[in-house]
């Protein structure tokens, strides 16, 4: 007796053999597991939907893990060296630091300085 399963499972494969049908579940193995992130059905959703929502789900958890990452770092601080942590500054999502440098020309070698130069300032061979 064959037991039946949803399309897309990806134990639907037959058993061990790695064939046609392996390969053309390896896709929803991949919707499963972004759902099963999310917690939600797949079957009603598009790819797009389920991306859009493991990215708002992943947000959430930075926005969670930052805040607990700076009450922690502001615990163990010293007040008396430097300003208190904010979730911004451990959150990968948040908003953009500073404004960017664009390397050119002019200053290529300063950065090659940096990276070839040892603490005393001699050159690295």
């Amino acid at each position: 007796r064959r037991t039946r399963h949803r399309r897309g499972d990806p134990h639907s494969d037959g058993g061990s053999a790695r064939g046609e049908r392996a390969q053309r579940a390896e896709p929803w193995r991949d919707v499963w597991l972004i759902a099963g992130s999310v917690g939600v059905d797949p079957a009603p959703l598009t790819l797009r939907q389920l991306l859009w929502m493991a990215e708002g789900h992943g947000r959430d958890q930075w926005a969670r893990t930052s805040a607990l990452l700076a009450l922690i770092a502001n615990a163990h601080r010293d007040p008396k060296k430097g300003r208190a942590l904010r979730p911004s500054d451990f959150d990968p999502f948040g908003p953009e630091r500073g404004e960017a440098i664009e390397v050119n020309r002019k200053n290529f070698g300063l950065l090659k300085d940096a990276f070839t130069r040892t603490k005393e300032g001699k050159v690295r061979p």
